[in-house]
């Protein structure tokens, strides 16, 4: 069985499966930046910064995350003409983000690993096959 939700316990850490390509050298994947913030006045939020990988490094967005119970959930709106979004539902632990985006568009796993000593360098993907028969680390 799965552990439930949690916040970080870190005032920041970074959740990542970004990997640039071995073929082409595109950058692939997906990482989430997340920390806290509060007020002692305030309840405390859960910031997500969130970047893709389709060949370049994406302009960043930032959200809140909201954490009820055992459920870890973030609303990702994309810029576009019809305000094109994506939910990811899942939870978050110490070791990585689990989850599923549920859109209209598209509804997909992801799992991002917690990277313990981010240094905004990205891994070489590995064999492994992604959707699509893509690389993914």
């Amino acid at each position: 069985m799965l552990a439930g939700a949690e916040k970080p316990k870190e005032f920041l850490a970074v959740y990542s499966n970004m990997c640039i390509s071995p073929n082409s050298g595109d950058l692939k994947g997906e990482r989430m930046i997340v920390f806290r913030s509060g007020h002692p006045f305030e309840k405390e939020k859960i910031w997500v910064w969130y970047q893709t990988g389709e060949g370049v490094l994406s302009e960043p967005l930032f959200e809140v995350a909201e954490i009820d119970g055992d459920t870890f959930r973030i609303d990702i709106h994309f810029p576009s003409p019809d305000k094109y979004f994506r939910k990811l539902v899942g939870r978050i632990t110490a070791d990585a983000i689990e989850g599923r985006y549920t859109d209209p568009y598209r509804s997909s796993n992801v799992v991002l690993k917690r990277d313990f000593s981010p240094e905004n360098r990205f891994p070489i993907c590995s064999s492994n096959a992604g959707p699509e028969g893509e690389r993914w680390p």
